[in-house]
């Protein structure tokens, strides 16, 4: 199948041909391109190989996240008999640019840090609800959820989907001062931004339950103002 693949590079397109098949993921399609010497777009001229980042290429560690035909995804898991024959990529648009598709992810990592999103040693943490925190565990922190989501801007206090999927990670497994600690949390960084568009859960790779994940933190934030443990 002949197709077309252009990568916004320095907020302009440039734009390739080739021919694959319908199961070929975009991963793929990306490494073919780069492997091609001289690299030509469709005019002809040779351009710089394509910068972007995968590393597991099994919808594993999120790396590949890049906004496909207008929508983030991972590219590991776009095939380009559903996002073809005319592909267009982007770089995620709430993170700093590296270059072409490669972003910088790090103020979603130092997001999830000021919010103590860690057991502290020596609590007694508890297992519950198993499969919601299976669920949540499963995050990759690709980052297609905050690219999506109308209220994240990477600047302000709202910390996103990321965020408080990792709070209810978190805060499901404590009880008492530490549980109402990261409820706090949840609250100044997460629910208080947050407009329940709920986009967040529609791209999400591993299909996460972020509404339900989100409700019951907002249940136990309610309860935790009138119960002490």
């Amino acid at each position: 199948m002949k197709g077309t693949i252009s990568v916004k590079r320095d907020g302009k397109w440039v734009t390739f041909s080739g021919e694959y098949e319908a199961t070929t993921p975009v991963t793929v399609i990306l490494s073919e391109l780069n492997s091609r010497d001289p690299l030509l777009d469709v005019k002809g001229r040779e351009v710089e190989p394509i910068e972007w980042e995968c590393s597991c290429g099994q919808k594993v560690c999120g790396a590949c996240a890049m906004v496909i035909n207008g929508t983030p995804r991972l590219a590991c898991s776009t095939f380009f008999g559903e996002a073809g024959p005319d592909i267009r990529l982007e770089p995620l648009s709430k993170f700093p640019l590296i270059a072409d598709l490669k972003v910088d992810r790090t103020q979603m990592y130092d997001s999830l840090s000021e919010m103590k999103l860690w057991l502290d040693e020596g609590v007694d943490a508890k297992v519950r609800n198993i499969d919601l925190q299976y669920a949540s565990a499963s995050c990759m922190l690709c980052g297609c959820c905050l690219e999506i989501c109308p209220n994240y801007t990477g600047r302000g206090k709202f910390f996103g989907a990321a965020g408080m999927n990792a709070c209810f990670r978190i805060a499901d497994q404590l009880d008492g001062a530490a549980k109402r600690a990261r409820l706090k949390e949840f609250a100044r960084h997460g629910d208080s931004g947050c407009s329940k568009s709920l986009s967040c859960g529609q791209v999400c790779p591993q299909n996460i339950p972020l509404a339900v994940l989100i409700s019951r933190m907002n249940r136990d934030r309610i309860i935790s103002r009138f119960i002490r443990d």
